[in-house]
């Protein structure tokens, strides 16, 4: 079998907030370094002029679509090229995978502090031809700083409607979060709710969801989190 395992992308940094001032000065996403993922034989990049001609001419094509004015704040982190040949030497039962090997794994960073962005890491994984298939930053409406939403603006909207949901506490966290389903980059709170102590491990939380790009609270929800899941 091979060697490599799916990775966990963190794509946010949590915040807490203990109150609903400055939110601007709050609201930073500060990503930690992503790391690699696990290949069976890879070779590892540390700059674009290593990939193929005609891979970087559709890679930088597609980062100018996506990122718009916000690729000047972009830059190259890591990357790898798989060799598929190895990789699927080793483990041909392709049928038992949950996920495309890609030919290209490139990483990239986000430094924008104009829009609160400390270090947000992009993954990009391209097949062997350079089609992209995935990436964690959306492919439409998020190609324009000047149109995301202002930050105070989006905290005074959840804060009010976690109060009109009866939900509201000072204590609650805010990650920014790559959504796929949604193909957006949503402002996330998390706010806690009474402690069941027949959960000893466990904290639940009321969740709202608003896209940077439009505003718009797009869901809401409960969940549960481990101790670690909510730190």
């Amino acid at each position: 079998m091979s060697s490599f395992h799916k990775p966990v992308l963190l794509l946010s940094i949590c915040i807490l907030l203990t109150n609903e001032l400055n939110s601007q000065d709050f609201m930073i996403v500060n990503d930690s370094y992503n790391g690699s993922t696990v290949y069976t034989e890879s070779i590892h990049i540390n700059t674009l002029s290593e990939l193929p001609p005609l891979i970087e001419l559709n890679l930088n094509g597609y980062l100018n679509r996506v990122l718009g004015d916000i690729k000047d704040s972009v830059s190259f982190s890591h990357g790898q090229i798989v060799n598929l040949e190895k990789e699927f030497e080793q483990d041909s039962l392709t049928y038992l995978r949950k996920w495309v090997v890609p030919k290209y794994d490139l990483n990239f960073v986000v430094r924008d502090k104009s829009i609160g962005i400390q270090n947000y890491y992009i993954q990009i994984r391209l097949v062997q031809y350079g089609q992209i298939l995935n990436s964690n930053w959306p492919t439409e409406h998020f190609d324009d700083r000047n149109k995301l939403k202002n930050r105070n603006q989006i905290n005074d909207e959840a804060i009010a409607y976690a109060k009109a949901k009866g939900f509201y506490k000072n204590n609650f966290m805010i990650e920014l979060r790559y959504r796929k389903h949604h193909d957006s980059l949503n402002w996330v709170y998390k706010f806690p709710l009474n402690k069941d102590e027949t959960k000893l491990n466990f904290q639940d939380y009321y969740v709202i969801e608003i896209a940077w790009n439009s505003g718009e609270i797009v869901e809401d929800y409960n969940v549960t989190l481990t101790k670690s899941e909510s730190h």
